[in-house]
């Protein structure tokens, strides 16, 4: 598999009881291992932004809400361009994000939405880069 972005649909299972979602399995293409499982909140038109994990592979899932991530990066011509996606825990919400990619999310619903990140490797701060909000010059409208 390239090192893409990826939005995934996941596996929902319905009965009378009530339903299932099957978020992620060692059987997927897109598991790179395990290395641990965290849950964010974001308020409404808050915004979390910007960061770059250099070896982690995010698996970033929707469980209640809507959220838009925003992704720069710089064209041909050294022009930043951004690639916008929302996600909703009612529709497709799985988002492979490979290493070295930067991102920054804002959360879309009227409370508060919930994330899972499911990471092949632990959090190490060594690995991480954070930038200032205002590093990009990017409206979040």
């Amino acid at each position: 598999m390239s090192k893409m972005l990826k939005v995934n649909k996941t596996l929902s299972i319905y009965n009378s009881k009530g339903s299932l979602k099957k978020l992620i399995s060692n059987k997927d293409i897109y598991f790179k291992g395990f290395g641990e499982l965290y849950t964010t909140k974001i308020k409404f038109n808050k915004v979390k932004a910007w960061k770059k994990h250099n070896k982690m592979t995010s698996n970033i899932f929707i469980l209640s809400g809507k959220v838009q991530f925003v992704f720069p990066s710089a064209s041909k011509n050294k022009k930043i361009i951004f690639k916008k996606l929302i996600l909703s825990s009612d529709g497709r919400n799985h988002l492979l994000i490979p290493p070295k990619y930067v991102f920054g999310f804002k959360g879309l619903h009227k409370k508060e939405s919930i994330l899972i990140n499911f990471s092949n490797i632990n959090h190490n701060d060594l690995e991480v880069e954070n930038f200032n909000l205002n590093f990009f010059d990017y409206k979040w409208n």
